[in-house]
């Protein structure tokens, strides 16, 4: 299976990937910004592609999506962990983007969409060592989708909003 982790840092998810970013680290394979497209990389060439905490980093978005759409095998996942738009982790001034429930779905119309299909989206409560308590309502919140879009609408302008969201994305 060829893994790609992008933005990796000093982090490795996957023992075997590949990892790109932007500096050099000692588990850097690949030194690029992922602002420059294409990305080094020849075309339906990964199994699975994961970003975890750098994709609201990125300014052109839509042409990323795209590019990693081309480098994946067909039927290829990508695995994304960013902080959800409303939760403190959000507000740091090196983001440049928001994620929600429905960043993925079809219904913006933008072309990035329609080159995958979205199988799956969790909600992570807390993802510090302070707030990883609250991890005990993941499973409730996660539940369902028309759930999920119930807590989002309703639950989470009100009360605490998680601080994670996870897609995962498979290619058309």
């Amino acid at each position: 299976m060829k893994i790609l982790e992008i933005g990796s840092g000093e982090k490795k998810e996957y023992k075997n990937s590949i990892c790109l970013d932007k500096e050099k680290t000692k588990i850097t394979d690949v030194v690029w910004n992922l602002e420059k497209i294409p990305l080094p990389f020849k075309k339906n060439y990964f199994d699975l592609i994961y970003a975890s905490h750098v994709l609201e980093h990125i300014k052109n978005f839509d042409e990323l999506m795209i590019d990693l759409h081309r480098i994946l095998k067909k039927s290829g996942k990508v695995r994304i962990k960013v902080p959800y738009g409303q939760s403190y982790l959000a507000k740091h001034p090196y983001h440049v983007r928001f994620f929600s429930l429905n960043s993925f779905s079809e219904g913006w119309n933008l072309e990035y969409q329609k080159l995958f299909k979205v199988k799956k989206r969790y909600f992570r409560m807390g993802v510090t060592k302070f707030t990883s308590f609250l991890n005990a309502l993941n499973p409730i919140i996660n539940i369902s989708q028309p759930f999920q879009e119930f807590c989002e609408v309703f639950l989470f302008n009100f009360f605490i909003p998680p601080q994670e969201i996870e897609f995962e994305l498979e290619r058309k």
